[in-house]
């Protein structure tokens, strides 16, 4: 590990609303996360309600000088629900850039955080595979039911 990348630090600011920001720390401990320290009150409670984030279970994008944030909430190892931060227009997009590049960066040398890859990796996946699994036995239960029926028809016949 290179003690020079052990933490970064990157504060958003709206251009056009100075006093809305948001402090974003890349650490590293057994794991590497991200941790918001944020302002105002709604950014303040997505920290509440995240606490650290997993570097591979956010989304960092700059469009022009924009500033989206997907930052995905786990339960029990699977992804729940994600949390977006529109950080609106910032003021110093080169350094926004930079922020971006460094998660990127480090997100490739970060292992998976969940149990699973792909669909499986979120609850509306299992959600999905056990109602597709749950129609799958119902139409072989039509089918084996049907064909029993159409078995004892022609027995008796």
């Amino acid at each position: 590990m290179n003690p020079e990348k052990e933490t970064y630090t990157y504060t958003a600011r709206d251009a056009a609303q100075p006093d809305q920001v948001a402090t974003f720390t890349l650490y590293e401990e057994t794991r590497p996360k991200m941790m918001t320290q944020a302002q105002p009150a709604a950014l303040k409670l997505a920290s509440r309600l995240t606490g650290p984030v997993h570097l591979r279970d956010m989304q960092v994008r700059l469009i022009g000088n924009r500033l989206e944030v997907i930052l995905w909430q786990r339960v029990a190892g699977l992804r729940l629900f994600p949390l977006f931060l529109d950080m609106g227009l910032v003021d110093n997009a080169e350094a926004a850039q930079a922020f971006v590049q460094e998660v990127e960066d480090r997100q490739k040398t970060s292992p998976h955080p969940g149990r699973f890859l792909g669909a499986l990796d979120y609850w509306a996946g299992w959600l999905a595979w056990g109602l597709i699994l749950k129609w799958i036995g119902k139409f072989l239960q039509y089918w084996l039911v049907g064909r029993r029926k159409k078995d004892r028809s022609q027995a008796e016949d």
